[in-house]
């Protein structure tokens, strides 16, 4: 026996057509899925990509504070180098002015005796009085040959009980005391 089909065929049409719409709905949605599932994944990489990014500039940031502190450093002990260094070029070249006075003090003939001494810039002034003028030109004579002692000049002597006399020399360093 054969089926005889009353219905009509709008019917079968509709069904057909609304299968296509569900076919191609599904299709659609699955469609989106997938588009959906590329955003996320691409939304997921550009995420990390950024946090990768961000921890490289931070690092970039801690190194560049790192460099700039090192190079202050640096600057400050070179600083300090060139300040030790100046410092031991002055106390090398410095006299001590007690021992340069010690000296001075050994030089002196029995009957000289000072009045006055003045140091003033690496010049002094000796004033006071000797036995005679040769025991002067001896004293001058011995401050000559001192180490550090140069351009003796006898200003003056006068006569008189005692001859008094003004002597003056540079020593070397004294412009630095």
């Amino acid at each position: 026996m054969r089926d005889i089909n009353m219905l009509p065929e709008e019917i079968y049409r509709q069904k057909d057509n609304q299968k296509k719409k569900a076919f191609l709905l599904v299709r659609v949605l699955i469609f989106i899925g997938i588009l959906a599932v590329l955003y996320g994944a691409v939304y997921s990489l550009d995420m990390q990509t950024k946090n990768r990014i961000n921890r490289v500039e931070d690092q970039i940031n801690e190194l560049a504070d790192i460099r700039a502190r090192k190079e202050v450093m640096d600057r400050k002990v070179a600083e300090l180098a060139h300040r030790e260094n100046v410092l031991s070029t002055m106390d090398s070249g410095k006299t001590n002015f007690f021992d340069l006075l010690a000296s001075v003090e050994k030089s002196l003939p029995p009957t000289v005796v000072f009045n006055r001494q003045e140091a003033d810039g690496g010049v002094m002034r000796i004033s006071g009085f000797a036995g005679s003028r040769a025991e002067v030109a001896d004293f001058a004579a011995k401050l000559n040959q001192l180490e550090d002692v140069e351009n003796v000049w006898i200003n003056s002597v006068r006569a008189g009980e005692d001859f008094s006399f003004e002597i003056t020399f540079v020593y070397e360093g004294g412009g630095q005391q």
